[in-house]
């Protein structure tokens, strides 16, 4: 019989399996050490050890990636909602305390500058300034915006055919079109709280004030509510009731957007 070396003997297989647990366990059925039945306990129990460990430690790095994930989805959820109000949170003091205060929203429309353009293709911050503003056409037609806010209406001035105006935030590069209208106008809007909203983009805090509301349409369209904790909205309102409903009761909290598509005027009554 072959004399065993260092690294056949049992001991050295011993010590392999406490530190590197599926070499020893290989070495010790290859090598027959121990008997049987230590064989089969070592691999049973070591099995089980070595499976928890490793469940253990991969459990532990998803939820920290689970974790980096969340607060890379919230603070891109933050900066999308910036970019479609136009708005900021104010963040000039670091005492926690008086986080209301330093969590008020705010909104800079001081680049917007009064603009009118023709029908054609165009593009924010080249053809009209960054800003936040009240659209209206001189006569009926198309306008859209394609982009991170877009847009989809028909404008105008009668209201017979489409809505009077549209307020949105325009970016840079946001591609802007307007098909069968002479002249639309881009007026800077003015930041005031409502209870009555027109087509575009809204945001609670800025634009209406937080709060429970009754929901009413002038017309027919679309009214969507994006919120960050998950209160979503998204409803045809009706003044008729007969293609949508003719009314939404709804809790509106500070940074929700609010967007309204098709509908000349939505009424929120405060309850």
């Amino acid at each position: 019989m072959n004399k065993k070396t260092v690294f056949q003997s049992d001991l050295f297989i011993l010590i392999l399996l406490f530190v590197f647990f599926p070499v020893g366990l290989i070495l010790m059925w290859r090598e027959r050490a121990f008997t049987k039945g230590v064989r089969i306990f070592f691999s049973t129990v070591g099995s089980i050890i070595f499976v928890t460990i490793f469940v253990s430690n991969f459990s532990s790095d998803q939820s920290e990636i689970g974790e980096d994930k969340s607060q890379i989805e919230q603070g891109q959820s933050i900066e999308e909602t910036q970019e479609i109000s136009g708005s900021e949170s104010s963040d000039e003091s670091e005492d926690t305390s008086d986080s209301e205060e330093n969590n008020q929203l705010t909104r800079d429309n001081s680049t917007a500058r009064e603009t009118d353009l023709n029908s054609g293709k165009f593009i924010g911050g080249q053809d009209v300034p960054v800003g936040r503003y009240v659209i209206t056409a001189s006569n009926s037609g198309n306008f859209f915006i394609k982009g991170d806010i877009p847009i989809n209406e028909i404008l105008d001035p009668t209201e017979e055919f489409g809505v009077k105006s549209v307020t949105t935030q325009i970016n840079e590069g946001l591609e802007i079109e307007i098909s069968g209208i002479n002249s639309v106008n881009f007026k800077p809007a003015v930041t005031e709280k409502m209870n009555k909203l027109t087509p575009g983009y809204w945001q609670v805090g800025l634009d209406i004030a937080e709060g429970r509301y009754d929901v009413t349409p002038s017309g027919t369209g679309n009214f969507f509510v994006y919120s960050e904790v998950g209160n979503n909205v998204n409803e045809i309102l009706d003044e008729s009731g007969e293609n949508g409903i003719q009314k939404y009761s709804l809790n509106i909290s500070n940074g929700d957007i609010i967007y309204i598509s098709s509908i000349n005027e939505v009424r929120f009554k405060e309850k």
